[in-house]
């Protein structure tokens, strides 16, 4: 996991994420403000019934998972919360304080874990396998 995921994560753990409440500037509408709750509903991360994000980042595997469907449950459960907190953070800074986009990748060094693959140098350890 990069520095900038666990941090976003951390963050949205925390409450800190999306910070104070201010007018949403996803949906631009002034009576919709910031909260955990109305970013899940705005940028419609509950599509999917099963992406309760306290839930799965109470579930992530100990170990690589070794079926492929897991695999894949894994992988693009990932990439949509990765997407959903990068987009979360991007609204929710002042506007003069751009986002690095290389911050966000979808070559994460948990997809890579995932997948059995070797993780890059910039990664923190892996969980211990078991």
């Amino acid at each position: 996991m990069t520095v900038h995921e666990r941090s976003r994560l951390i963050r949205w753990r925390m409450g800190w994420l999306p910070g104070k409440p201010q007018a949403c500037r996803n949906c631009n509408q002034i009576d919709n403000l910031t909260t955990q709750l109305h970013v899940i509903i705005c940028f419609q991360i509950c599509e999917n019934p099963d992406m309760d994000i306290h839930a799965f980042l109470n579930s992530l595997p100990k170990s690589p998972p070794r079926s492929s469907a897991d695999k894949i449950y894994w992988k693009n459960h990932w990439i949509v919360l990765q997407q959903f907190l990068y987009h979360l953070e991007s609204i929710c800074l002042p506007p003069d304080e751009p986002i690095d986009p290389t911050t966000y990748t979808d070559q994460s060094p948990f997809i890579a874990w995932i997948n059995g693959s070797s993780p890059s140098s910039t990664t923190t350890p892996s969980p211990a396998h078991a």
